[in-house]
């Protein structure tokens, strides 16, 4: 306080105790103590206002040596302090640069010790976490910034705040996984990534994958699938991502409102640091074709966006090695080198010398059976959290039941096929080689109504080419006599593999020609090309050799201009069965009448 606050408070007090207040009163008023005040009068009494005045200004202790830095000297050493992590080494290298004032270096020479550190110098070099943080990279910035706290509520598309039930919205996301997996490789294959497995597969045609797609529901944590991938180059691609989504909409439905996705699964960036660019055309076919079934897609920029998958794989890490030890399996922890003996095991096999079995590593199908297993652990376990708690099965099933998912719809399944390609079919069928590979899928009813030559949209899964593959209109000309939109669902083909020339399997082959026939001549007399008056020809054997031919006049609504549907398989063999039954009565008959 200076001289002349002092003597205005020592007149206030006076002025308070000249209108009866008492002295401590007054000085309480003016915020001084009794001894203060006394200590005060008794100076001013002496020598005046001079008197006031602090003699102690100016003398309390040394100068601070870190008034002699500079603007660039300041940010040097705290740019070293922070890149070295160490105050000590830091002010041994500013010490020796040009930029350490002449006194500095003199004051610090005569330390007894090179930890002895001004406090002034460790003010000035220091640094918060969050700047630690961001030297090391935005990741790390981002992990610990501010966190804004949200509840487990959305905005609904009337913009109402209204509170996330499960099935509204899942995160995606992929993982390294704890336990690595082996995999055969494609015949010739030999190639790995960086070629860090090359012995392995040339020794042994096998490779060693971590690599994995999984899908949590938000509200209630449960995990509802996994994908393990078993690629050379250990780096997943957009087909399967594609078929990751296909699968998880064909096993649980669809979510009522959407996804979350990290950005860079979609563009760059895959968990490896291998660089996994997805094609622009199959980018905007899943994205299209998310929003056509009404999903919408959110995606983050930070892992820290998508927390509950993120936050949820650590705690499935943690049950997947118990998982795995129950197993046998070798666990290298979540960091490298952190389980010496599994990684030197790891190291023996990337080298060829053993194969992964006999090291201890699971084959990827039996890693993904125990992955369901640790999962449908969890999700029979309550949670106790701030926002999900409960059972995750229970909560999901409760949920789902009073108000169903959507079922994906067959005739969108196509979106999310890796492998279109336009095509006509041919014989029946469609085809396409990939990688020296031909797949084979046969549609008799759709041939037999849309006729050889009809151009179409295929798409299939060569994973899982026994799924089928989706066919979908192309043709515009005078072949779309059904008067389909572009684009339009046609149908399913199936799965038709190569049969033998001769032998039980030759005869397999049969069934498909058989029902292309009949569904042929469906389509044909509905044409009203059957003969003059358009009437329908049925001819059965009753496999002695005997046939029986029936005429029957077309319906009215059987015409060219609009056809009847194809029969089923059912609907034909019904009445297949039928004709025999009445054919063997119209016999019984004739017998007994001879």
């Amino acid at each position: 306080m200076t001289p002349t606050a002092k003597l205005s408070a020592l007149h206030a007090i006076a002025a308070s105790m000249s209108a009866g207040a008492s002295e401590p009163a007054a000085c309480s008023v003016s915020g001084i103590s009794i001894a203060t005040y006394a200590r005060w009068r008794r100076a001013y009494d002496a020598g005046g206002i001079e008197a006031l005045a602090d003699k102690r200004a100016g003398h309390a202790g040394r100068r601070p040596v870190a008034r002699l830095l500079t603007t660039e000297a300041r940010d040097y050493l705290r740019k070293l302090a922070v890149g070295c992590g160490s105050q000590a080494s830091a002010v041994d290298e500013f010490l020796a640069s040009p930029m350490c004032p002449a006194e500095i270096r003199d004051a610090l020479d005569a330390r007894s010790s090179r930890h002895r550190i001004p406090l002034s110098l460790r003010r000035a070099m220091s640094i918060t976490p969050e700047m630690q943080a961001m030297w090391k990279g935005p990741k790390q910035f981002q992990a610990s910034a501010f966190i804004q706290r949200r509840d487990m509520t959305m905005i609904d598309p009337s913009g109402q705040r209204v509170p996330v039930e499960p099935g509204d919205w899942w995160e995606l996301d992929d993982q390294s996984t704890n336990q690595p997996f082996w995999f055969e490789l494609p015949e010739g294959e030999t190639s790995t990534r960086q070629g860090t497995g090359d012995r392995l597969a040339e020794r042994h045609s096998v490779a060693l994958g971590r690599q994995g797609l999984f899908a949590v529901d938000i509200c209630s944590g449960k995990w509802l699938a996994h994908e393990l991938i078993g690629r050379p180059r250990d780096a997943y691609r957009a087909e399967d991502i594609l078929r990751f989504l296909r699968r998880l909409f064909e096993d649980f439905g669809l979510p009522r409102f959407g996804l979350r996705l990290e950005r860079g699964v979609w563009k760059s960036r895959s968990i490896t640091g291998e660089k996994v660019e997805m094609p622009e055309d199959q980018r905007q076919i899943v994205v299209n074709g998310l929003s056509d079934l009404g999903i919408h897609v959110e995606y983050c920029y930070q892992s820290r966006g998508k927390p509950f998958v993120e936050g949820g794989f650590d705690h499935l890490q943690t049950r997947m090695s118990i998982e795995g030890l129950k197993r046998g399996w070798r666990d290298i922890g979540r960091f490298r080198g952190e389980m010496e003996r599994e990684t030197t095991a790891l190291m023996r096999c990337k080298a060829g010398v053993a194969h992964p079995k006999d090291a201890g590593f699971p084959h990827i199908s039996q890693l993904a059976v125990a992955y369901q297993d640790g999962m449908d652990f969890l999700n029979a376990h309550a949670k106790e959290g701030r926002l999900q708690t409960g059972i995750p099965d229970e909560r999901f099933q409760l949920a789902v039941q009073s108000a169903p998912l959507r079922v994906l719809d067959p005739q969108h399944a196509g979106v999310f096929l890796p492998v279109k390609f336009d095509t006509v079919l041919k014989g029946g069928h469609v085809s396409k080689t990939i990688a020296g590979q031909a797949y084979h899928f046969g549609a008799p009813e759709i041939a037999a109504r849309l006729g050889n030559g009809y151009r179409l949209l295929a798409c299939f899964d060569p994973s899982d080419p026994w799924r089928g593959c989706e066919l979908y209109n192309l043709e515009t000309g005078s072949r779309n006599t059904l008067n389909l939109a572009p684009g339009a669902h046609v149908g399913c083909a199936e799965w038709s593999e190569a049969a033998p020339q001769f032998g039980p399997g030759a005869a397999d082959t049969r069934e498909q020609r058989k029902r292309y026939s009949r569904a042929f001549r469906s389509v044909y007399a509905a044409a009203g090309l059957a003969g003059v008056s358009g009437r329908r020809i049925q001819e059965l054997r009753d496999g002695t050799g005997r046939r029986m031919a029936a005429e029957t006049k077309p319906r009215p609504a059987e015409s060219a201009l609009a056809p009847a549907p194809i029969r089923t398989d059912a609907e034909l063999d019904l009445a297949e069965a039928e004709a025999r039954a009445a054919l063997t009565r119209l016999e019984d008959i004739a017998l007994h009448a001879g």
